[in-house]
């Protein structure tokens, strides 16, 4: 084997610290940037804090660690209800520049699971937050972006199911959704998008008895 050829091998076998680091040169630098594997015993709960959307008082029917290969932070939740993770109102991203990426999936038929940006959570009125979602049975993963106006969503066409899927949402003035790295949607930029600066999250919302998803990386940064 010539030098230039194991050269070229060992390039192909290359790894990264990250999804964005895959992409983008070193030398270009991520702002305000945080990266979590959810690995280890336990989630990183003095970045990570649950809000109970639908019913304070209904508990997730699990939120911890699987027990499985790759299987990363398991969250559930019962009938009717969501529960989200974000950083307790710590907003340090831009509405108009700034990324997420996320990989996880839904583990039950009838859960809704995703990633997102979010405003304000502790303002009762507030809708301004925007998302990207694994749907329940077999329609489509759907992107969202909302504001105190309205919602809008976008269809992907990419079917839900059971698998892990790479979700990035990026965050310009427009919103635009990706998903295994190819952009499946782009809002026009007078389509709800979220207007005020926002926090990282994840959530689970049950349609079942036990549903959710499971979430093993996720990525955010200021562009």
């Amino acid at each position: 084997m010539s030098a230039n050829s194991q050269v070229a091998r060992n390039q192909s076998r290359q790894t990264f610290d990250s999804v964005y680091e895959s992409t983008n040169p070193l030398t270009t630098v991520a702002g305000q940037r945080v990266v979590e594997w959810f690995t280890g015993n336990s989630l990183n709960t003095d970045r990570w804090t649950l809000k109970l959307n639908s019913d304070p008082s209904t508990d997730p029917v699990f939120n911890g660690m699987d027990d499985s290969v790759n299987g990363g932070f398991k969250f559930l939740m019962t009938n009717g209800h969501e529960g989200t993770y974000d950083f307790n109102n710590k907003r340090q991203y831009n509405y108009d520049g700034a990324v997420i990426i996320g990989i996880c999936k839904r583990n039950h038929a009838d859960g809704i699971f995703g990633i997102g940006f979010r405003g304000d959570r502790d303002v009762a009125t507030n809708r301004s937050y925007t998302r990207l979602f694994i749907k329940n049975g077999s329609n489509n993963i759907e992107g969202m972006t909302a504001d105190g106006s309205g919602v809008t969503y976008f269809d992907t066409g990419v079917t839900s199911d059971g698998n892990l899927h790479n979700l990035k949402i990026e965050l310009s003035g427009t919103t635009a959704f990706s998903i295994d790295g190819v952009l499946k949607a782009t809002s026009t930029g007078s389509q709800n998008e979220t207007d005020e600066k926002v926090q990282p999250n994840f959530f689970a919302y049950g349609e079942g008895s036990s549903q959710g998803g499971n979430i093993i990386y996720l990525e955010a940064y200021n562009t």
